[in-house]
């Protein structure tokens, strides 16, 4: 049994289930949420590049995805996605797990759903968004723009039954019932993966959150700052801010809770560096204790702010004052030994990291132990108990990178006793023939959003046949493989998850996301018909000539024989592939030779 269990899905959890998935034969990722993606996905950027990062995170083959980005969609073959579950129990020992999972009512048939929205739009209650602070949401919802799954969910502590969701849905997909399903899995290994929580500035008085309109925290003010956000504005009046304030370490480094949030300082930097792209003369001040620019390329990340004319000042603000009239704020500070007044139109609190609510009773659940502070007592990733690893934010406050770098080692962890799955290595050989298969066209109408007549006018010399259907992914007509065909639907998850198995010859199929070109012009129209018909051409091109395979045999070159380098050597070659380590010095071991106190870690890697 080649199993494992990951708890949370946040992108320290996502990482490594697509890393464990690479050695398990089957990987189950639970989330107790509707929605996957955790705090990531309330950040449109990341430092230190400003710019979004999940491609680069998240990698993927993009083999048929259809897609070019993963905020998009999360689909692997081996991955188990279940939402709105938590783990009961755990029992047994490493490599022979049996757990037990509650997984509560979404309220919506993901089978039958189609995600046309029409629920939601009828829907009388509302509340106010935790993705979007600055709008609401309705009782039946999805989670910002791009959400997984894309398929709506319920608020049971709002819904009110009133059953007009179920009575507009046009597949009968809504069901109010409350029910509740209990899972048993065996599983070989565990991964905890919890992510943290946000701290929640309301009990700090002296900075008036929840009582000054223009007091925001940073992961407000993220949002504030994305494309789909309502931009850097007073709340209170809607106006231009002319003069911002960032206070950093709020929640973090006093007494009531001493340690660091690591990843909050770049946070505040980011978010400055932002508001002065977009706000260029608006003038931007960083109160700071100190500044944790440690990472690659973090300090001169820091020093390119500095030059963009955000000023930093050390010091911990006390108190925030109110302006009654005006809403302005007052932040009194000591700089240079001396007390200091400014007037600032919006204050941001840039928060710190705290274990996430619940955290306590799953590591009683797991059977292992926690720290002062709450956070998963742990050496390295390896937990109190056999076959349980952590990783992330579950062990202590760390930014993304770290994150991404401790998922993948976890995963390598949970899966190092199963067998490394032998693929042959095959380099193509193309051959050409004379007759290629024919093409034929699917158009999904989405029940009336996707003009299929329109689209399919003039296409019939090009594919035979074209069909068109009403709701593609609930149908479950299978299609034969003595052609190609190409798609033309909306969204790719319902490709992946309800529609490619559908194919007897599944690399014979191409997929166009016809509704994210459309925009209900004519030119999109004609761009939808120029896809499909570049999806034809590359589907006639495979089909002119065979492909033969030539064996690769799989090694690996090392560059650098440090501690790094022997400790990446050696575990490759326990997986049983052929590894080449090259050094420019006379011996290996790096600047290890340096340090007398590590002689005994040097030996034992060299013996290894």
């Amino acid at each position: 049994m080649s199993r494992v269990l990951i708890i949370g899905s946040g992108v320290g959890g996502l990482r490594a289930s697509l890393e464990a998935a690479k050695r398990a034969e089957e990987v189950f990722l639970i989330e107790r949420s509707p929605f996957i993606g955790g705090e990531i996905s309330f950040l449109d950027r990341q430092f230190p590049t400003d710019r979004c990062c999940m491609c680069q995170m998240l990698s993927s083959s993009r083999v048929q995805e259809g897609e070019y980005c993963l905020r998009r969609s999360f689909y692997h073959p081996k991955i188990n996605v279940l939402t709105c579950s938590e783990l009961l129990k755990v029992e047994g020992e490493e490599g022979a797990f049996k757990v037990s999972i509650i997984t509560k009512s979404r309220g919506v048939n993901e089978d039958l759903c189609i995600s046309c929205g029409r629920c939601i739009e009828v829907c009388p209650k509302s509340i106010r968004d935790e993705f979007d602070p600055f709008s609401y949401r309705k009782a039946i919802y999805l989670n910002g723009p791009a959400p997984f799954p894309p398929i709506p969910a319920i608020d049971w502590t709002l819904c009110d039954l009133c059953s007009r969701c179920e009575a507009v849905c046009p597949t009968g997909a809504i069901d109010l019932k409350k029910k509740e399903e209990v899972k048993v899995l065996e599983v070989s290994s565990l991964i905890l993966a919890s992510g943290f929580l946000p701290f929640d500035p309301s009990g700090l008085t002296q900075y008036g959150y929840g009582r000054f309109a223009n007091v925001l925290t940073s992961f407000e003010f993220e949002r504030a700052l994305s494309p789909l956000g309502n931009g850097p504005i007073r709340p209170s009046d809607g106006s231009i801010p002319r003069k911002v304030a960032f206070l950093m370490c709020v929640g973090s480094r006093d007494k009531e809770w001493i340690p660091c949030s690591s990843a909050c300082c770049m946070i505040g930097i980011k978010q400055a560096r932002i508001l002065k792209e977009i706000l260029p003369e608006s003038e931007v001040v960083l109160f700071f204790m100190d500044l944790r620019t440690f990472g690659k390329n973090y300090y001169l990340y820091l020093e390119e702010a500095k030059h963009r004319g955000i000023r930093f000042v050390r010091g911990r603000v006390p108190k925030i004052w109110e302006d009654p009239l005006t809403k302005g704020l007052l932040v009194r500070f000591l700089e240079q030994e001396r007390i200091k007044e400014e007037l600032f139109d919006l204050v941001v609190l840039v928060v710190g990291q705290r274990p996430p609510v619940g955290l306590e009773n799953l590591a009683k659940i797991l059977g292992i132990q926690t720290d002062n502070w709450g956070f998963v007592n742990s050496e390295g990733l390896i937990t109190s108990r056999k076959g349980i690893y952590v990783c992330g934010t579950a062990s202590g406050p760390k930014d993304i990178p770290d994150t991404i770098i401790e998922a993948q080692a976890a995963s390598f962890l949970a899966t190092r006793k199963f067998e490394f799955p032998q693929k042959e290595m095959k380099g193509e050989i193309f051959q050409e023939e004379e007759i290629p298969k024919e093409v034929g066209l699917i158009l999904c109408k989405c029940g009336g959003e996707i003009p299929s007549e329109e689209i399919s006018k003039g296409m019939e010399e090009f594919f035979s046949p074209i069909c068109e259907k009403k709701y593609l992914c609930v149908e479950k007509e299978i299609f034969p493989s003595d052609r190609f065909w190409v798609i033309g639907a909306c969204n790719p998850y319902w490709f992946k998850r309800k529609v490619l198995n559908r194919f007897e010859e599944v690399q014979g199929v191409r997929w166009v996301n016809v509704k994210g070109i459309l925009g209900g012009e004519i030119q999109g129209i004609e761009r939808v018909r120029g896809l499909l018909l570049t999806e034809r051409e590359r589907l006639r091109r495979k089909s002119a000539g065979t492909i033969g395979y030539l064996y690769v045999k799989p090694s690996v070159l090392i560059i650098g024989g440090g501690l790094c380098g022997m400790e990446a050597a050696i575990n490759l070659s326990r997986e049983g592939i052929q590894v080449h380590l090259v050094e420019k010095e006379g011996r290996l071991g790096g600047i290890l030779w340096h340090y007398p106190s590590r002689r005994g870690l040097l030996e034992e890697k060299l013996k290894e």
